[in-house]
């Protein structure tokens, strides 16, 4: 088998990188591991035409952060989801129904759209005023 040089270094890379990953994480060496390889910058460092082996182990790791932030970032909730849950429960408390009734009667009558196209103005407000909005907009849907 012969060895090109981006294999050849690949090893002693990703040895550096989950050695930077444990100092600044303050994680275990499997977890640091486990916190690289299921990484797409692992996938793409594999990558010959990448040449990521060129670049400096702070360089990757940095890399690697902004990848993992943006991970984290797709896996929380929007603001304007959270205010939809929030305004669920709102009403659910208000008018005593149920959550699955609810989210069924907002999405038929469009309050789901009303509740994020009106976010900006809407999240800011008081809870009485938004359970008003909500009732009144319900109101002159069925009208």
């Amino acid at each position: 088998m012969t060895e090109t040089i981006d294999s050849a270094m690949l090893p002693f890379k990703i040895q550096e990188l989950i050695s930077i990953i444990m100092d600044k994480k303050r994680m275990s060496e499997i977890d640091a591991m486990y916190y690289l390889y299921t990484s797409r910058l692992y996938e793409r460092m594999e990558d010959p035409a990448a040449k990521l082996w060129y670049e400096s182990t702070l360089n990757l790791y940095e890399t690697l952060e902004a990848e993992k932030r943006d991970e984290r970032q797709k896996d929380t909730p929007s603001a304007v989801s959270q205010f939809i849950v929030f305004c669920i429960e709102l009403y659910r408390r208000a008018h005593k129904g149920n959550a699955p009734h609810i989210l069924s009667l907002f999405r038929d009558k469009g309050v789901l759209k009303f509740l994020t196209d009106g976010f900006e103005t809407l999240h800011s407000q008081s809870q009485e005023y938004i359970l008003r909005e909500i009732d009144s907009y319900l109101k002159n849907r069925r009208k």
